[in-house]
């Protein structure tokens, strides 16, 4: 007889698991609370303008790639998807400079160079440590059945490739530390702000290589059409799916878990449960506190070693191509308060590369800024007419500079929606509406979470924190991971590869 497998949470990691448990001979029930699959991918229409609230690139583009192979799986990227290429990892003004990352090394390092001569020598070290870090990702073993980062063996291959000084001090240096070796303050602040979230150089090193070697692309038609392949799959594989149920309570009895009541006191039994949401919200809610884990107690008293990544996001219709303008464009400001923290930073990026962005003779455009727990703190704590205020007084704002930069766009932008660090965690309950999981250094390394709770003998976490950074290639690898182990452990029959 089947195994019934109950995935709480329709995110990527429920919806990896669920569609491989489901190849491997198990019943898979999936509950999601919000109308729809997809958790933090999500792209959908406002008054006929699409959004991708999600994907502005995707690790796992490049064929014969191992992460590749695993989005294949899910179907989310198939060989009728069109994989979209940019030319840029994209361009920061600072003062009127623009400093730009392109996929072109040679001519990347070029520009530079001819721009600012004085900083030739360092220049020369960011490039040639930048082609280290794209022979690691070209040999980097991502076998999806061990830990996508920082397993053992990635240590191991650092030592593969030149310059093996370099990447592992870029662990060490958050992005601000590894700008400061510049005189330029056009290329320190392209450094900084190169990359949204709170990681060390390494993560942005890591990126850039991705791109360039063609493994950060762009699917077509981004995350709508992504999570709608992956859901056709889980339903053709005969997964059950259960929209706008929200689990409230897990139902336990000694060392085992015995299934899940919903907010309308409905009970589902099942053998196996999996929690794909943020674990703190499993402890705390479904848990009732009863239980908790000692590494995320750990995690929690060092957050500041440690940040948690959300982001304010501003989305624009623009009567505009905005050819002039790259994708994205990071704009500088003066430092203003966006929530409780200040910030100086934006990430501008049109939509302009896929006929899906553009309505009505305008271009979707979104506007992200940084954000942090403390800004989440902020904004939830007031009242719902000072938080409209405070939202319309930051969006006016944001667009103002966009002006100061762009004046033929005035009286072209368009305001079509927005979402912060309050809306995230309404539709995710990820603590402090974050988009990542806790940020990583090396001098302070938090390690992943286990998958098998050590509570329960048939009670599984799986989601983008069981490992640090998260973001979608942990969670889809992670829901993976956690279908192997529970495959190991509940089925003779061998798993699929």
């Amino acid at each position: 007889m089947k195994k019934k497998v109950i995935i709480i949470g329709g995110g990527l990691a429920g919806l990896s698991c669920g569609i491989n448990l489901l190849k491997n001979n198990f019943d898979v029930e999936l509950f999601e609370k919000n109308n729809e699959v997809g958790g933090l991918c999500s792209g959908y229409l406002v008054n006929g303008h699409y959004i991708d609230g999600c994907i502005h690139w995707l690790t796992g583009t490049k064929r014969d790639n191992k992460f590749n192979d695993l989005l294949r799986k899910m179907d989310c990227l198939n060989d009728d998807v069109e994989i979209i290429s940019l030319p840029t990892l994209g361009t920061f003004i600072y003062k009127g400079e623009k400093v730009t990352f392109y996929r072109d090394i040679e001519l990347g390092e070029d520009k530079w160079i001819f721009a600012y001569p004085d900083d030739k020598e360092n220049i020369h070290l960011f490039y040639e440590t930048l082609r280290s870090f794209c022979e690691l990702e070209k040999v980097m073993d991502q076998h999806v059945d061990k830990a996508f980062y920082f397993s053992e063996k990635v240590k191991k291959t650092i030592n593969l490739v030149p310059l093996s000084k370099e990447i592992f001090l870029s662990m060490k240096l958050s992005r601000k530390e590894y700008a400061s070796r510049f005189k330029s303050k056009a290329i320190q602040n392209a450094i900084i702000n190169g990359q949204n979230g709170f990681n060390s150089m390494f993560f942005f090193f890591m990126e850039y290589a991705m791109f360039i070697n063609g493994n950060a692309d762009i699917p077509s038609k981004g995350a709508k059409e992504l999570v709608a392949r992956a859901k056709a799959k889980f339903l053709e594989l005969g997964g059950k799916l259960h929209l706008n149920t929200e689990i409230a309570l897990i139902i336990k009895h000694e060392f085992n878990v015995l299934g899940v009541k919903t907010k309308e006191n409905v009970i589902y039994v099942g053998d196996i449960i999996v929690s794909c949401l943020d674990p703190h919200y499993t402890y705390r809610n479904l848990f009732q506190g009863q239980y908790y884990s000692g590494k995320l107690k750990r995690l929690e008293l060092n957050e500041k070693d440690h940040k948690i990544s959300s982001s304010y996001n501003l989305y624009l219709a623009v009567k505009d191509e905005m050819k002039d303008i790259d994708i994205p464009t990071g704009l500088s400001f003066e430092p203003m308060k966006i929530g409780v923290n200040e910030y100086d930073s934006m990430f501008f990026r049109p939509y302009r590369y896929e006929d899906c962005y553009k309505n009505d003779g305008k271009i979707v455009t979104s506007i992200l800024v940084d954000q942090s727990i403390e800004d989440f703190n902020y904004f939830n704590s007031l009242s719902e007419e000072k938080y409209k205020k405070e939202i319309e007084r930051i969006n006016n704002k944001l667009i103002d500079i966009v002006i100061s930069y762009f004046p033929y766009l005035k009286g072209k932008i368009e305001i079509i929606d927005f979402f912060g660090p309050k809306e995230i965690y309404q539709r995710t309950y990820s603590k402090g509406g974050a988009i990542l999981s806790y940020s990583l250094n090396l001098t302070n390394l938090p390690t992943p979470t286990k998958f098998k709770s050590v509570s329960f003998d048939n009670f599984y976490l799986a989601s983008q924190w069981n490992s640090p950074i998260g973001g979608t290639p942990n969670a889809i690898n992670n829901g993976y991971l956690a279908s192997l182990e529970i495959i190991k452990t509940f089925s003779n029959k061998k798993c699929e590869k």
